[in-house]
Parts: C-alpha cells; structure tokens; sequence
C-alpha cells in the first residue's frame, strides 16, 4: 500500500492499527466464517530511504520482523534495529559452526591475594573470535546460544579449556591454583553437567580442587529440587561451586545455606562505588560479614581502584579481581604472568 501526504510516522502507524482492526474481523464464505490477520511492516520516504526499490525492501524487513515478534501486529522500519536483527541472525547462523572452526578462546583473568597480591587464580572468560563480525564477548552471542541450545556443546568446550589450563598452571605448585569457569542455567537444569564435568577431569587429568564452577543467583532459585542435586553431586566429585554477581537482584539469602556453595563473587556494581557511596561501603562491608559467619571465601569483582583495594582488605576481604591487578588475557600471556620465572605479585 502507498499512503501519500502523511504528516509523519505516527500517523501511518493509525492507519496500520485501523487496517488490523478490519482485518481481523470474521469474512463469511460459503457459509464458512474465517478468520484473518496481518502482519504490516512500515517505511517512510524519504526518512528510511530515497530509493523506492530500498523502501519497499525496508518495508518488507520490517513486515518480517512484525510477524516474527508475535504476528498481526505493525512494525516500523528502524534502520539500527534492522542492523542489531541482521547481526543475530548472523550470530545464530554462524554459532553452529564457531565450534568446528575453532573460533572460540578462552581469556583468563587473575584472581589476587592481599595484601601481598599473590595470583591465587584465575576466571576463564569466553570470547569468540568471528570470521565477520571481530572479536566478540559473551554479552553479543550467549543469549543466541541459550534460545538455540547450542550452548550446551559450547559448555563442554569451555569446561574442558578450563580443566587443560588448570593441569598446565598447577604443575609443580603446592597450593591448588584454581581456575574459575562460568556455568549457564541451561547447563545445570536441562544438562547432565555432572558427567560432563567428570569426563573433562578424566580426559585432562585435571584435580577437582583445581576447578571451580561459577553460577548465578537466579539459578539457585529456578528449580530447587534438581538445582540442589547437580550441586550436591558436583561437590562429592570435590569440585567448588560459586555464587557469580552475588547481591544483584535477589534478597531470598537462605540458598546460602540450603545449597553446597563455597564462594561468594561480589558483584561489581557494589565495588565500583567503595568510598564514594556509604550506603554501598556499608552494605559491601554486610556481605563481607556474612561470608564470614559462613566460612565462605569472598572474591570481590570490577576492583579498579588502589582506594577501592584498600577499603576491601581493611575489611578483610582478602580476595580481589579487576583491571587494577590484570584484564583478561590470552592463555600464553597469563601463562608468562604466572611463570615461576617470575614474581607471581601483582602490585598496583
């Protein structure tokens, strides 16, 4: 349909809203009621396009989007919108195969003892290196991976990255060095991660003490039943489970007894204003207290600061990662940081 004279998008958009209205009401034929609906995509000229032949192009991709967001419904054509779906569409196309090409990486970010800034550990952090997009975090694909299910051939992948880096840093090392690994919701409820997990210490030789799993709080409180059995039967295999951005979101604390988890990520947001908001400084100093009465380790996350550093030993939170002692790093270069060759000190 052409809609000439129109003194902008909103009043095109009426027009679609009363084209809906008529269309879905019943047509009878040959005694028959059936029943219609529509789904309208919208450009305008020469706003989206001074092209016909690129408006009407606009038109049909935002059609497409109408009826993929829930059908008889009208969407307008938003040319950066249009770019973000273009992207996940490339996203989703391309995950599938990210696996076979070997385009996934793992970065490792330290994990610091204070006071004296003894690299105690590390967080394995995926990143994708796509062929056409760059260099991606987990922030532009996971979710894509979730809805697909993918995530699950990608998780194992992560999981026994993880375990072979663990092996490779613990070698000649008394105390265990434990590499942390982030554990998506799907994983833990419609994933049998315990034999997945056991399988990736077998084929790697990696010591369950030296591996620990990270979740969310939001987890803890999807399915408490079949949450509480994967938890339990990862801690007998003997590796640590982590409760990632502790604090955010959620107030029902008593997962923390009800469930076999030894650490405490705090979350960034809280870190990022030590000092400056005390209402933060003191919930943060709250946390540290609770961790305590619980025997669980505390890891702050997002420290940047030498100000925000101090106020988390001076309140003996002992355990530390952020840009201040390392950004995330490929393998090798993490490797170089901890060789024995070297100080294992990072000191600001």
């Amino acid at each position: 349909m052409l809609f000439y004279g129109a003194p902008g998008k909103d009043e095109v958009a009426e027009v679609a809203d009363v084209i809906l209205r008529k269309l879905t009401q019943p047509v009878v034929s040959m005694g028959r009621e059936i029943n219609v609906s529509a789904s309208i995509g919208i450009a305008c000229y020469p706003e989206d396009s001074p092209d016909p032949h690129e408006i009407l192009k606009n038109a049909d991709d935002a059609m497409y989007r109408a009826k993929n967001t829930g059908r008889n419904k009208y969407q307008l054509y938003d040319a950066e919108l249009m770019a973000r779906t273009i992207k996940r569409t490339m996203i989703e196309a391309t995950l599938k195969k990210a696996l076979q090409r070997d385009e996934f990486e793992l970065y490792y970010q330290p994990q610091v003892l204070l006071p004296p800034g003894l690299v105690i550990g590390a967080e394995a952090l995926l990143r994708w290196n796509h062929a056409e997009l760059g260099f991606l975090t987990p922030d532009r694909f996971i979710s894509v991976a979730e809805e697909s299910g993918i995530i699950l051939d990608i998780g194992r992948w992560v999981i026994e990255s993880a375990c072979r880096a663990a092996v490779n840093w613990n070698r000649a090392r008394e105390e265990a060095f434990v590499v942390s690994v982030n554990v998506s919701a799907r994983q833990i409820i419609h994933d049998d991660l315990v034999p997945v997990v056991a399988r990736a210490l077998a084929v790697s030789g990696c010591k369950p003490q030296w591996l620990c799993l990270e979740i969310t709080e939001s987890v803890l409180l999807e399915d408490k039943r079949g949450v509480k059995a994967t938890l339990d039967a990862l801690k007998k295999i003997g590796v640590s489970i982590a409760v990632d951005d502790f604090g955010t979101g959620y107030s029902a604390l008593s997962y923390l007894s009800n469930f076999p988890i030894d650490v405490l990520k705090l979350d960034q947001s809280f870190v990022r204003e030590l000092g400056e908001d005390l209402r933060k400084t003191k919930l943060v100093e709250a946390i540290i207290g609770i961790a305590k009465a619980l025997d669980l380790k505390l890891v702050a996350e997002g420290v940047e600061t030498m100000q925000q550093s101090e106020i988390l030993e001076a309140n003996e939170c002992w355990f530390v990662q952020g840009y201040l002692y390392g950004k995330p790093m490929r393998e090798a270069a993490f490797s170089q940081l901890i060789s024995p060759a070297r100080e294992r000190y990072l000191c600001a």
